[in-house]
């Protein structure tokens, strides 16, 4: 297991920087004191540079820079988070489909309810705008 100094050495080289422009990135003025750390001079950072450190580099893991467990970089999306997150979107396409299917039924339901029945009826949309327009009146029923 490494110590938190080659681990502070880590960071720099992954991110291609070297002491001064590290430090710098960081918020120090000199690279005096990381060049110290990484350097084995100075035993451990402080904690006000390990918080320059991860304020800095938000993709560190915390665990991994101070204890050194874990990777160095924080996993973006947990498999968990993954699969939740693709189970949402199979069910969302699902309720697509499904949505998709009694839309086209609805049309189909709906074409062949405005189908004219007469060519003389051809500008109308549907028998309910005939019959409105028609102002037909049924023959009443003959009393016996």
């Amino acid at each position: 297991m490494s110590n938190i100094n080659s681990r502070i050495s880590d960071i720099i080289a992954y991110f291609g920087l070297n002491t001064t422009s590290f430090s710098a990135k960081i918020g120090l003025s000199n690279n005096v004191t990381i060049g110290n750390i990484v350097g084995g001079r100075l035993s451990k950072p402080s904690f006000d540079i390990i918080e320059k450190i991860l304020l800095s580099f938000d993709s560190i893991n915390v665990e991994w820079l101070i204890l050194g467990k874990g990777e160095m970089l924080k996993k973006e999306k947990s498999e968990q988070d993954i699969n939740y997150l693709l189970q949402i979107i199979r069910e969302q396409r699902n309720s697509i489909e499904v949505a998709n299917q009694e839309i086209g039924s609805l049309k189909y339901q709906l074409k062949a309810f405005q189908k004219p029945t007469d060519n003389h009826y051809s500008e109308y949309s549907s028998p309910l705008s005939i019959a409105a327009e028609s102002k037909l009146e049924y023959p009443k029923p003959k009393k016996k």
